[in-house]
């Protein structure tokens, strides 16, 4: 559910920012859109996907499922602080959500 709503959020930013992407390649809007669809949708989909398959693909059962949820949750927060910080600018909190997708990976 997280990926959806990451994906279905970059593309609205796509369809009502289209200028921005005849500006600068590394502008921080750019570098944000970049990190939204990267690490929110890509990777969330493959957390997904993996804890939800593994233990159909390979036959066996899933270890430490108790830490799924702390994890998605640091992943979300740290996409959604890192997104946050690179579009407005403040790379400090670009930094405190590197920190947390860290934490969840």
């Amino acid at each position: 559910m997280g990926a959806a709503c990451f994906f279905i959020f970059g593309n609205f930013w796509v369809l009502f920012s289209a200028p921005m992407f005849t500006q600068y390649f590394y502008d921080t809007r750019l570098v944000a859109l970049a990190h939204l669809f990267t690490l929110g949708w890509v990777t969330l989909m493959i957390f997904g996907v993996i804890t939800q398959f593994y233990p159909l693909a390979f036959g066996g059962t899933a270890f430490r499922t108790h830490l799924v949820v702390p994890a998605l949750t640091f992943l979300i927060s740290g996409v959604s602080g890192m997104v946050a910080g690179f579009a407005l600018g403040h790379l400090q909190v670009a930094a405190i959500g590197t920190v947390l997708i860290f934490l969840g990976v």
